[in-house]
């Protein structure tokens, strides 16, 4: 199996590349892209707490 993320060629089978992806096996390594897809996620996260808390604060000044 393929690692679409880092490309890494995994012998082992489909329970290998899902330990890999989620990085909970030391013997198979952890995917390098996926550090990186979840740096992402966490700065929309922040992106989208701030656009929740302007809307909140719009909706105050606005009366409703």
């Amino acid at each position: 199996m393929k690692c679409k993320y880092c490309e890494k060629v995994l012998t082992a089978g489909i329970y290998s590349l899902k330990h890999h992806l989620v990085e909970t096996s030391k013997d198979i390594g952890a995917c390098i892209a996926n550090k990186n897809v979840k740096l992402m996620l966490g700065v929309v996260y922040v992106l989208h707490q701030n656009l929740i808390k302007r809307s909140k604060f719009k909706e105050f000044e606005l009366g409703e």
